[in-house]
């Protein structure tokens, strides 16, 4: 069994289309696990994280609320080109390449398992390094 959270390396990629984003859900489903992976589509990459496969698991609303500011952040820091925040389910697309969305993969999947602190930090990051703020300004 794959340690929890996973590190960036363990995130599924599931480019290879619908049957393997399903076969990763089932997986995680089966598991008990929270589900989360990463997708190259059209060019561009994307991450999907979904809590609903883990019933037994409940996510802290502090986390929570840290996983919807950073999405919501990384949107407006242009990180990512649209984003999702719940109920249970996360997500951001269009990132710039696999190694920034296994990132953030595995820094979502830590914080829905009760460590918010690196997507905090990768967050901020990443929109520096984009030249922005945290309110998506220069």
């Amino acid at each position: 069994m794959a340690q929890l959270p996973y590190p960036a390396h363990l995130i599924p990629d599931v480019s290879a289309g619908m049957l393997a984003h399903n076969d990763a859900r089932a997986a995680a489903a089966q598991a008990g696990r929270v589900a989360v992976s990463i997708q190259l589509q059209r060019g561009a990459w994307s991450v999907k994280m979904d809590t609903r496969t883990a019933p037994a698991h409940s996510v802290r609303e502090s986390d929570a609320l840290a996983l919807a500011e950073a999405v919501t952040t990384l949107v407006r820091c242009r990180v990512a080109v649209t984003g999702t925040c719940g109920p249970g389910q996360y997500g951001l697309v269009r990132l710039a390449g696999e190694e920034e969305a296994r990132s953030l993969a595995a820094a979502m999947h830590a914080a829905v398992y009760g460590d918010p602190t690196g997507l905090k930090a990768l967050t901020a990051e990443l929109c520096a390094a984009r030249g922005r703020t945290a309110e998506g300004t220069r």
